[in-house]
């Protein structure tokens, strides 16, 4: 594994996205994120607390209102190569994924999932892409799997 994957996986480096402050800012818009569908849909019991319609103003997330059999849930880039990145925070996340999308699907809602897959070789990375060549150089989303734990 590379050192850099290694960094990302310990929390080291507090600016890069994968390590500490990476982790609380990806965290907190998820919840917000996930509390403003869920206070949308009127769902209950929705993650072990933390997500409410609260949280969700506080990033400024407008909570729109929502009719079930017009409306999806797109559930994005949960997958094993990502969440492996984020192993400390990775159980919680797919439990209160699951919860919501599991509610999600109770009222109606169509839930959707959508991840980042490249070709083996990368061919469709641009070699100005520095993303792109960073993702290249660690060897991710070749192979990658939706998370098994949001029951798809």
């Amino acid at each position: 594994m590379s050192d850099r994957k290694n960094d990302l996986r310990s929390g080291q480096g507090e600016n890069e996205e994968g390590g500490r402050a990476g982790r609380r800012r990806f965290m907190k818009t998820a919840g917000a994120l996930a509390g403003a569908v869920a206070t949308g849909l009127g769902l209950d019991g929705c993650g072990d607390g933390a997500i409410s319609a609260a949280s969700a103003q506080s990033v400024g997330a407008q909570i729109p209102a929502i009719v079930p059999a017009q409306t999806a849930l797109v559930v994005m880039h949960y997958q094993t190569d990502i969440l492996g990145l984020f192993p400390s925070v990775a159980p919680t996340l797919l439990a209160n994924t699951r919860k919501l999308c599991d509610a999600a699907r109770a009222k109606g809602v169509s839930v959707y999932f959508a991840k980042i897959q490249f070709s083996p070789g990368y061919p469709e990375v641009s070699p100005l892409n520095k993303n792109g060549q960073g993702l290249k150089q660690l060897g991710l989303f070749i192979n990658d799997k939706i998370a098994s734990e949001l029951g798809q």
